[in-house]
């Protein structure tokens, strides 16, 4: 089975960390066992089932696909920081009054941060597929 790292699965991901103690025990990728797949260079070998004694930790990972929510996330952020700040950003919610909201809490932002909003207006909503979504632009005085 191939293991795709950034790929959301059914299940959350658990990575185990293994014991410093156990470094040693570890074999090279040029001695895989036959038929095995191996990755040159990079994967090693424990000599027989890992016991548990041997884990130091582990990291339950929850890969989320990317959604409008973290791209809504994104663009506050960048207008309460003038180091992440650009010129145009793109809005979306899955409804009209969730994009509405959005466009209400980013302004405010952009707004209480000595910034210049254009393009908000509901006239320039558009719908996608999945959502509504509004391309705003923000202006500060001397730049862009």
């Amino acid at each position: 089975m191939k293991f795709h790292f950034l790929r959301p699965t059914n299940t959350d991901l658990v990575f185990l960390f293994l014991a410093s103690s156990e470094y040693g025990k570890l074999l090279p990728w040029s001695v895989a066992p036959v038929g095995a797949m191996a990755v040159p260079y990079v994967e090693a070998w424990y000599p027989r089932d890992l016991p548990i004694s041997a884990i130091a930790g582990a990291l339950a990972v929850t890969v989320e696909p990317d959604d409008a929510d973290s791209g809504f996330r994104s663009a506050l952020r960048s207008v309460k920081d003038p180091e992440l700040l650009s010129a145009g950003y793109e809005l979306e919610g899955r409804t009209i009054e969730e994009l509405m909201e959005r466009v209400e809490e980013w302004t405010r932002a952009a707004l209480n941060n000595g910034l210049t909003v254009e393009g908000a207006d509901t006239a320039r909503i558009e719908k996608t597929a999945s959502a509504y979504r509004i391309n705003v632009r923000v202006t500060r005085e001397g730049a862009f």
